[in-house]
């Protein structure tokens, strides 16, 4: 077996042998819920609603989404006036300043992976923080870009909010997200991070909760 396909990357070969769905292709599948290669933006909405995320923030995104990647993915010029995405053309959708973890073909790119982690996992702890992602997204920023610039914060910002635990993207988190299944688990509820965790990122530590609720115990 190709140590492509055994982790969970594409390889040209396997990709010509079997005409599978590459990483990029089910990673949009998800969204496209009835499979008709249409994603229109109700699609999108309950798709991201299923992951966790509030009205708000769903709201904002199915917006954003739809707004960027609708005209790119049309098969003429005119847009689509209920801003449907089409899933054939999604390769299209490809932006200047993007991570590069995708190749032209919509494969996952097992060298480009690597490297996320290499340059921004300073602490070599398998996970990335909300400032390493951004770092991250801003050495792939590309001049005369903000299209693509705004893509990849939009991206990344919104897989912190709905998968992050503790306030950390595992690696794990971040692979099954390029390849599409981290989607599927979320919305069984496999993935998803509890109440608890999510506060936990914003709130005080245990450790200081412990001592202030020592120190009132002791001025009582």
């Amino acid at each position: 077996m190709d140590i492509s396909e055994s982790q969970g990357y594409d390889s040209s070969d396997s990709l010509k042998k079997d005409q599978r769905p590459s990483a990029l292709d089910k990673h949009v599948e998800f969204f496209d819920r009835d499979g008709d290669g249409v994603i229109a933006p109700w699609d999108t909405f309950f798709a991201i609603r299923s992951l966790g995320s509030n009205i708000i923030v769903t709201a904002i995104a199915t917006i954003v989404l739809h707004v960027l990647f609708s005209w790119v993915t049309q098969d003429g010029w005119l847009p689509s006036p209920f801003f449907y995405i089409y899933v054939k053309n999604i390769r299209r959708g490809k932006y200047g300043s993007d991570s590069g973890v995708y190749d032209e073909e919509g494969r996952l790119a097992k060298n480009k992976f690597e490297e996320i982690f290499q340059k921004f996992d300073t602490e070599k702890k398998g996970a990335l923080t909300l400032t390493q992602c951004y770092h991250w997204t801003e050495s792939s920023r590309r001049m005369l870009d903000p299209v693509g610039w705004a893509i990849a914060k939009i991206k990344f910002g919104l897989l912190w909010l709905i998968a992050s635990r503790n306030g950390l993207v595992t690696r794990e988190t971040l692979e099954s997200m390029y390849d599409g299944t981290l989607f599927e688990k979320m919305a069984a509820g496999d993935a998803r991070p509890s109440y608890a965790e999510i506060t936990r990122s914003y709130g005080p530590q245990e450790s200081q909760v412990r001592h202030r609720n020592g120190a009132a115990q002791n001025d009582q």
